[in-house]
């Protein structure tokens, strides 16, 4: 959340241009009205005010997007996967991995939909990025070796005769 928003900041900026106003008219004052300068460091501390009036003012005038935080995408792929929506957690977890490709919650749970998904191929990559990552996680080994295993399965029904019988 923004310290001010833009109305506050253009509010901000009118004040401390009128204040910078305000001193940097002192010395002209005082030299008009009693003949003597008499007000050291007006001409510096308007100068800063005016500073400050313009960086204001162009806070007040930009828009902020906010950057997508990988770990809300973890959070959010998780409650969008509760959610029965697995395609989209993987597309919001392979973005997280986007921006942060060290996350490897992220390659473990994009694995683990990679699994639900039938696609045990893309799962163990994930797996093993997962474990190259964090070698000391026991959990992402047992997931690997999950996915290795689903992928013999599938070779040995691919090379099993369609008839038993013949």
């Amino acid at each position: 959340m923004p310290l001010m928003n833009r109305a506050q900041a253009r509010q901000w900026s009118r004040a401390a241009a009128a204040v910078a106003a305000v001193f940097g008219t002192l010395p002209i004052v005082g030299r008009l009205l009693f003949g003597d300068w008499g007000f050291d460091g007006a001409w510096e501390l308007a100068g800063a005010l005016a500073i400050l009036a313009a960086y204001l003012y162009l806070v007040g005038r930009r828009t902020y997007r906010p950057i997508p935080d990988s770990a809300d995408l973890l959070d959010r792929a998780i409650q969008i996967a509760r959610a029965g929506q697995v395609e989209d957690a993987i597309a919001l977890l392979t973005e997280a991995l986007r921006l942060s490709p060290r996350l490897w919650q992220a390659h473990q749970y994009r694995g683990e939909l990679m699994l639900i998904c039938r696609r045990a191929v893309e799962a163990r990559e994930d797996f093993r990025a997962a474990i190259a990552l964090m070698p000391d996680e026991p959990g992402l080994r047992m997931l690997l070796e999950r996915a290795e295993a689903e992928i013999a399965d599938k070779g040995d029904q691919e090379n099993r005769p369609e008839h038993p019988d013949l």
